[in-house]
């Protein structure tokens, strides 16, 4: 009797409430339940709940060797240098990294992670068997690091826009009487994400808008100097109690986030697919972007890109999406038609496609 093919797969940080950690889990429940696969999770670092859903990646050798590993490229680690040791066939899935001259002046020990990241991905490269990249802009990264076959797979995740439809009300109405406009933005507090850009922009607005006016930020901090920075920002700018600093929320609130705000603003300067800007289209929620990166990408027509982030031009944009109905109304069509194209049933099926040829077990690889 044939055995069930095994596939390990491998990351740097396996976590709660982070796109790559969600989309390893999601890869997961895909390779177990779908693609008939014994598959297990290792990793160099594993926080909060997702401690019970993976193993640490040192005791990797006490299980039985996989038929194929799979690692999930995103930022330097020990992992990479690990795989550069076994033999087993090898599929780099690719979710961008950060240069790292986003993260000098701010945080030392990211740039340094994000440079050690880039070594790895072309050591690795030439021992890839496949590439899967979340955009055709990954793919022209994984191209350059020497894989010679890869394949465009939009990130999976779990969808959040419908989870928290009776949460917008109350969270609109916390943010005061008389509320304005409210802006949005998710992601993690670090420099590539622009929220220094965000405040900016938003404070030309607002001071054409009026002070009721609102600036929603959810995501994590990251580490650095950059946070303290922006509050400091902000506290320049006067926008004192204009701006909303979330930080990281559950999926229900994370929703009626979605549902709440007005628009939601993005001025990252790299993003590598924009898990984010996918949830607002399918929350029907109008999205402002700049042009960077994998963003008109994954926006496929569906946003107002933006060229230019100056504050002005940003303000300027905004105000025209909020101030003219029928646009709104395109763009939340649009918008909804773009994310079923990334979501997860059409994204899985491009997985299961490109990995099924990989999995039959190998003798050679019994333990």
């Amino acid at each position: 009797m044939t055995r069930r093919p095994r596939v390990h797969q491998f990351t740097a940080v396996l976590a709660d409430r982070d796109a790559v950690g969600a989309h390893t889990l999601a890869l997961h429940r895909l390779l177990t339940e779908d693609l008939g696969c014994d598959a297990a999770v290792f990793a160099a670092q594993r926080v909060g709940s997702t401690r019970r859903r993976g193993h640490d990646f040192r005791d990797h050798h006490r299980h039985p060797r996989p038929d194929l590993s799979i690692y999930q490229a995103s930022v330097g680690s020990p992992v990479a240098d690990y795989l550069l040791t076994r033999p087993e066939p090898l599929v780099i899935d690719y979710h961008g990294m950060t240069p790292a001259e986003c993260f000098d002046g701010w945080d030392p020990a990211m740039a340094a992670a994000a440079r050690w990241g880039r070594v790895q991905l072309v050591r690795l490269g030439g021992l890839a068997r496949l590439g899967l990249a979340d955009s055709g802009f990954g793919a022209l990264e994984l191209g350059g690091a020497g894989v010679g076959e890869v394949v465009v797979a939009p990130v999976l995740f779990d969808p959040v826009a419908a989870s928290g439809a009776g949460v917008a009300g109350g969270l609109r109405r916390g943010l005061g009487l008389g509320v304005g406009p409210v802006w949005l933005f998710v992601g993690r507090v670090v420099p590539n994400k622009g929220f220094h850009d965000l405040l900016a922009a938003f404070s030309v607005f607002r001071a054409v808008a009026g002070e009721g006016a609102r600036l929603v930020l959810v995501g994590s901090p990251g580490g650095g100097s950059y946070g303290g920075a922006l509050r400091a920002l902000a506290a320049g700018l006067g926008l004192g109690g204009s701006v909303v600093w979330a930080g990281s929320v559950s999926d229900g609130v994370l929703a009626g986030w979605y549902g709440a705000a007005d628009v939601l603003v993005c001025l990252s300067d790299h993003e590598g697919f924009g898990v984010p800007l996918v949830e607002a289209m399918a929350a029907g929620l109008p999205v402002v972007a700049f042009d960077a990166g994998a963003v008109g990408e994954t926006l496929g027509g569906a946003g107002v890109l933006l060229g230019d982030k100056s504050p002005v031009a940003v303000a300027a944009a905004v105000g025209r999406v909020l101030g003219d109905g029928v646009l709104r109304g395109r763009l939340a069509a649009a918008g909804r038609r773009r994310a079923a194209e990334l979501g997860p049933e059409a994204a899985a099926g491009v997985y299961a496609e490109a990995l099924t040829p990989l999995l039959a077990p190998s003798a050679e690889f019994e333990p």
